[in-house]
């Protein structure tokens, strides 16, 4: 080092220099070993790490777990090690929603932070992890609704990711998360002139671009954050830019296709069920669930029933018992009490085993996102739906739309007994005949609705206005489809309003109009 050469000068001064000269070559020694030190910290996302990565998407915990500690052992300057050691936390958290869990686990996280800021800044790598970890506690705590921490963390990532972004701007590992952040941020509900002052902006076609510059980046190539890009791309063009075909046609030909993990199937059949493939999603769920009976992720087998309730399968019950007898999380448990009520009328007609579910659906779970206030609400409303419109609702959801749109004909004459009963039914058959691309005639039937004033705050009315926006979007008739996507956010449904706005926000920043234009 340069302070062994600096002594020969100091000894040679004017002793009254040697204190001097002490304190000089300590404070050289100190800062070059603390130089040195810092630059021993690294990032290395390496095969063995991309190994543990793959068992926590398998949700081997403890395995994985193990494996980091043996590696921080050997590589204790890797912090990559802390960065993936944080994703058996999120995913404990995330999927399996435990409340004991969270109380033990959340203080993992102040340490990591820790062990990664004081590493150096001249590596990209420092903010990104940063940014990926409080992204992640961010979503957790929203699980637990801890809303205000959760926002904290989620500014706080993105302004490591802006800030990461401005001094490595060809680092493309910004774009992970920055993608989805700015393709949610002109729908989440924050009011525009908090968003302006915090300094947050963003589009769909931005969060696009950048998470495809990331899939098409050399950075990007034999890295396990391929697989998280092609799972955002995906989710993107899913649920934000309403594109679920080519989503899928995406899917078909990325590495998570053939995944074997339970992420990825997950992915897999939420898309499937939106673009017609209830059949291929009952049989790859439950061949996974034949191999994997104890898998940790519990609500594959609420997913498989539900699939086949959509299928008015004479089983479905089985799953979303199975479900709801080791699921220990937080969210789903109304929704699934209502399934099962729903099955009892549909498969056994039988009103005393619906009112039975419904009760527990009142007495069970948490009412916090939209399927179990939808439950909830009503299981209160103590209104048993009709057996042939709650099947045909089933078979529609199922993407079985040819079979549904035949009973809906078949059994008109069950719906004109009274007001409210005529509206769903016109209701279904829109929904169907807009499924089936008969367009006008989808119109005409939400027009039947929209027309009714005394259903102005039903969710009825506010997916309609939703579906016209759509249907004249996609057929390129952009006033039409602004008016509707006004209309939706104009009425205030007495469920689903926070999913249905979102859309329509998220229709008007397609057509790159805002919400107040």
């Amino acid at each position: 080092m340069t302070t062994f050469y600096c002594q020969g000068f100091f000894i040679s001064v004017n002793v009254k220099l040697i204190h001097i000269q002490k304190t000089v070559i300590f404070l050289t020694l100190y800062f070059g070993l603390f130089t040195e030190n810092q630059a021993q910290t690294y990032f290395e996302y390496h095969d063995k790490i991309q190994k543990v990565y793959q068992d926590i998407l398998h949700f081997k915990f403890e395995e994985a777990g193990h494996a980091l500690d043996s590696l921080a052992a050997i590589e204790p300057q890797n912090l990559a090690i802390v960065h993936v050691e944080n994703y058996i936390d999120f995913y404990q958290l995330f999927i399996l929603e435990e409340t004991e869990a969270f109380a033990r686990l959340k203080g993992n996280k102040e340490q990591r932070i820790k062990q990664i800021e004081d590493s150096s800044d001249q590596d990209p790598y420092k903010l990104f992890a940063l940014a990926e970890i409080k992204l992640q506690w961010a979503l957790a705590r929203l699980k637990f609704e801890e809303y205000i921490k959760a926002g904290n963390e989620l500014y706080a990532a993105y302004q490591h990711l802006e800030t990461n972004k401005k001094r490595f701007p060809d680092f493309s590992l910004n774009n992970k998360s920055l993608s989805i952040i700015h393709s949610l941020v002109e729908t989440i509900p924050i009011p525009s002139v908090i968003k302006n002052w915090i300094g947050i902006s963003g589009s769909i076609n931005q969060g696009l671009s950048e998470i495809i510059q990331l899939l098409e980046s050399e950075e990007l190539s034999n890295q396990f954050f391929y697989q998280e890009a092609e799972a955002i791309y995906t989710y993107i063009l899913f649920y934000q830019a309403n594109q679920p075909t080519k989503a899928m046609e995406f899917l078909q030909l990325s590495s998570l296709y053939t995944a074997s993990d339970p992420v990825s199937l997950f992915l897999f059949s939420k898309i499937a069920q939106r673009v017609g493939q209830n059949d291929e999603v009952i049989e790859r769920v439950s061949q996974y669930l034949e191999k994997y009976p104890t898998t940790p992720f519990r609500y594959l087998y609420f997913l498989l029933g539900n699939a086949k309730l959509n299928r008015l399968d004479a089983d479905a019950d089985e799953y979303i018992l199975q479900f709801l007898s080791s699921f220990k999380g937080r969210h789903y448990i109304k929704e699934a009490y209502q399934k099962l009520a729903w099955f009892e009328i549909a498969i056994h007609n039988n009103m005393a085993g619906y009112k039975s579910y419904m009760n527990q659906c009142l007495n069970q779970g948490y009412a916090i996102i939209d399927g179990d206030l939808q439950a909830e609400h009503e299981a209160k409303s103590l209104h048993i739906p009709s057996t042939s419109l709650l099947k045909a609702r089933l078979l529609y959801d199922g993407c079985y739309y040819n079979q549904s749109y035949d009973l809906l004909i078949k059994k008109a004459h069950e719906f004109f007994l009274d007001e409210k009963t005529h509206l769903v039914y016109f209701y279904r058959l829109a929904r169907v005949t807009q499924a089936l691309s008969n367009y006008r005639e989808a119109i005409d039937y939400y027009n039947i609705i929209l027309t009714n004033e005394a259903y102005n705050n039903s969710y009825l009315s506010c997916n309609a206005a939703l579906q016209c926006a759509i249907i004249y979007e996609t057929q390129g008739q952009t006033d039409e489809a602004v008016h509707y996507f006004r209309k939706c956010l104009n009425l205030k449904p007495d469920k689903y309003k926070n999913s249905l706005h979102q859309k329509a926000k998220s229709g008007l920043a397609r057509l790159n109009l805002s919400p107040r234009q």
